[in-house]
């Protein structure tokens, strides 16, 4: 299922803007920091990659 939502935007709270989008799925998913929905507080950011457990990547599409 979560091979499905790589390219999409999703809420998630690790991220500085709080909203990245998932790059790649594995034991640890690859996330890149999007700007924020809420103001411009840490939009210096967005690009920036993380990485996230594929459990916690799972969760940031709950109700999606």
């Amino acid at each position: 299922m979560l091979e499905k939502m790589v390219g999409q935007v999703a809420s998630v709270n690790s991220s500085p803007t709080l909203s990245a989008k998932l790059i790649s799925v594995g034991n640890k998913c690859v996330w890149e920091v999007t700007p924020n929905r809420y103001g411009d507080k840490n939009n210096n950011r967005v690009g920036e990659r993380f990485s996230l457990p594929a459990w916690i990547s799972g969760n940031c599409f709950w109700g999606v």
